[in-house]
């Protein structure tokens, strides 16, 4: 159930233990010295995104009045994963993490007022799809109007409905050729195909493991497992990697489960998928916080019907 004891990849690697929130030590009563600093150097990128700055202060300021009730939402709260009642994985040394409220007044800020000069697919609304949407359905309901999206083109080519035509939820079964094999474990496939046929872009699929590097001591490398240790990665690779790994290298057997999703439904698996590859940073636990937990924490989430998760049960999830 766990990533091996393989040196970690970089690039999701990277994007793993990048934090989930722009702003992490920023206490809310300085939050409006920074957005004063930032509006001094504001140059609206995109139309979409574009606000004035007078703008951008009014929409904050609105924020700010609602960032303690909209980030206690079940909604928000669900994409943080404190429906599972995780805190996010910390790096040895690093400064705490701010409470709720500052950290989506946090991601609004960064949303309303982009770095001068940044590319469109850097905006924080394209790199945080699902939480800019969960955002900007809180403010609707209760009158304040936040600005649409700019154009995300990695996004689309990524979520594109279209590109993706199914997804499918892999079960290996246990085996006995190692003691990591002892456990089942579940990857997420894409389906790349469209009307045609196969196109360039081959299957891809999820493995959701944890990040062990290289654990010289057998029992530090248990301690760390049970206890959240390890970071959790949405590590992508080709399927014919993974079936060579699973089928081949451990003699492991693979069952199918294919999802009946829409296509609206693939595309907010898609861009939750695309959003915990880039920016969440949660651990992970052999028994309770693995890689079934989380893929049924990504699936209900993205199809707004998170559960409420018990650890007194999480172990048979």
């Amino acid at each position: 159930m766990a990533a091996g004891d393989s040196a970690p990849r970089p690039s999701p690697c990277t994007r793993g233990l990048r934090s989930a929130w722009p702003l992490r030590v920023t206490p809310l009563r300085s939050l409006t010295l920074l957005t004063l600093l930032a509006l001094l150097t504001l140059r609206p990128t995109t139309a979409e995104a574009a606000t004035s700055p007078a703008a951008a202060a009014s929409l904050l300021a609105q924020v700010r009045g609602h960032a303690a009730r909209w980030s206690a939402h079940p909604r928000w709260r669900a994409l943080e994963a404190r429906n599972l009642g995780e805190a996010p994985y910390r790096i040895d040394g690093a400064a705490p993490l701010p409470g709720p409220a500052t950290q989506l007044l946090g991601f609004a800020t960064s949303a309303l007022l982009p770095a001068a000069g940044a590319a469109a697919d850097d905006h924080v609304a394209c790199r945080q799809p699902p939480r800019w949407r969960v955002l900007r359905s809180l403010a609707s309901e209760d009158g304040v109007g936040l600005p649409a999206a700019p154009s995300c083109t990695a996004l689309q080519a990524f979520a594109d409905p279209a590109a993706t035509t199914g997804l499918e939820v892999l079960f290996v079964t246990p085996s006995s050729t190692r003691a990591a094999a002892s456990f089942g474990h579940l990857l997420l496939r894409l389906r790349r195909s469209d009307s045609g046929g196969e196109t360039d872009h081959p299957d891809v699929v999820y493995e959701i493991s944890a990040l062990t590097g290289f654990r010289h001591s057998a029992l530090g490398y248990l301690a760390s497992g049970l206890s959240g240790g390890f970071p959790l990665v949405f590590d992508q690779q080709p399927l014919s990697a993974a079936l060579t790994d699973n089928l081949h290298g451990q003699q492991r057997s693979i069952r199918r489960f294919r999802l009946n999703l829409t296509a609206t439904q693939r595309r907010r698996v898609l861009e939750l998928l695309w959003q915990v590859e880039r920016e969440l940073a949660l651990p992970y636990r052999f028994l309770n916080r693995n890689c079934a937990t989380y893929l049924l924490w990504l699936l209900a989430t993205a199809l707004d019907g998170a559960p409420a998760i018990d650890p007194r049960v999480a172990l048979w999830a």
